[in-house]
């Protein structure tokens, strides 16, 4: 009787939670520390994420750098944190309110889930990474990309020279 049932619901297009063989995919892990998210975040650090939110969890950067204006003409401020190998890049999305829009590190504590970051190789880095697309970067440099072919939506990348990555983005991209 459950198995006619479940025909009955799948024909319907309603099956309970956890049966068929379509199921979701599972979402990603939350932000939390030494985590890189691919797509999402690195760190307790999230795209998207207001500068107040920023300093909050990271505290006051050791250095902010002021770029002049991005290619779409908005101020840029980065936000280093030497003693966590991270920087922060805000941009102003309004009027005076500036939001994470790329996250870059450098330190070999975080790593995604599969324990790729500085320091892998690309086998390493395509074998913790699904759907990775690696080629020249700029020069000297290696980089396996992950999405960002539309503009405004997330990309991360792997940036290697000498075979080893040697810092990880998660950024918004931009015309």
């Amino acid at each position: 009787m459950r198995r006619a049932s479940l025909l009955v619901a799948a024909a319907l297009g309603v099956l309970p939670a956890g049966c068929g063989e379509d199921e979701r995919e599972a979402d990603p892990p939350p932000p939390r520390r030494g985590l890189i998210v691919p797509q999402q975040s690195i760190d307790t650090l999230v795209l998207g994420m207001s500068g107040d939110e920023a300093r909050r969890l990271y505290g006051r950067p050791d250095e902010v750098k002021r770029l002049a204006e991005s290619e779409a003409g908005t101020p840029i401020h980065d936000w280093l944190y030497r003693d966590k190998g991270m920087t922060a890049e805000l941009r102003q999305t309004g009027a005076a309110k500036f939001e994470l829009k790329g996250l870059f590190t450098t330190s070999a504590a975080q790593r995604t889930e599969d324990g790729a970051g500085v320091g892998s190789s690309e086998e390493e880095v395509t074998r913790a990474v699904d759907d990775l697309d690696c080629g020249p970067g700029d020069p000297g440099e290696r980089w396996c990309t992950l999405d960002g072919d539309v503009i405004g939506t997330p990309q991360t990348i792997f940036v290697m020279r000498t075979g080893k990555v040697v810092e990880v983005r998660v950024l918004e991209t931009f015309p």
